[in-house]
């Protein structure tokens, strides 16, 4: 049974609440729903593998369904896209019918996702939606959604190379569960690789051979 499954079996709603979540985000290949349907895997990973019995399961994967919602806005709001998602999904569960209680533990989650943003995570939770968002961001799907993303915002070769020195190296430094970051320590030889052959690449270049 996946994730969403046992969310499911708990709570009716969860069903439509990934629909809408689905048609909201689209299939933006770096963090569209495709991006959801894969921090999920890693999430049910993370959650086998630490044998964490106490997980809120709806709560979870509510929170890996909208953590990305309002990143599309962010630009023209001009706020970091965790505060609103975080809100968009605050009230959208409102609306639907759920508790206060919940839609902050769902909240909580989704503010704690982001690296940039730098919020520690409070509830278990939090710390398997941050380790699996970031998960999805390293090896080579990592690679695949930098690049991806650097062809939208016209952002150069040097200035993607500069992202993964910058950003995508560190991640794994910043995993809470043991499981997470053996994955993140093996997928992050692939990112270093990739960017040891663009800087051999690119010296061959520079010397005209």
């Amino acid at each position: 049974m996946s994730l969403f499954e046992k969310a499911a079996s708990v709570e009716p709603k969860l069903a439509e609440v990934l629909a809408i979540a689905e048609l909201a985000m689209g299939d933006d290949q770096a963090h569209g729903w495709p991006h959801v349907v894969r921090a999920s895997k890693y999430a049910e990973a993370i959650v086998i593998s630490e044998e964490l019995h106490d997980v809120n399961w709806p709560v979870l994967c509510i929170a890996i369904a909208l953590h990305d919602v309002g990143r599309s806005k962010e630009k023209a709001l001009g706020r970091h896209h965790s505060f609103i998602s975080a809100e968009m999904a605050g009230n959208m569960l409102i609306r639907m019918g759920f508790s206060h209680g919940f839609t902050d533990c769902v909240k909580k989650a989704i503010l704690a996702h982001s690296y940039s943003l730098k919020v520690r995570p409070e509830t278990i939770e939090s710390k398997i939606l941050s380790d699996a968002d970031k998960l999805d961001a390293i090896g080579a799907i990592g690679i695949a959604r930098v690049l991806y993303t650097s062809c939208g915002m016209r952002r150069g070769f040097k200035e993607s190379i500069e992202h993964f020195r910058q950003k995508i190296i560190k991640l794994p430094d910043y995993m809470y569960f043991k499981s997470a970051k053996k994955i993140a320590v093996k997928l992050i030889e692939e990112v270093n690789t990739f960017i040891q052959w663009y800087e051999e690449q690119s010296f061959l270049l520079e010397i005209n051979i």
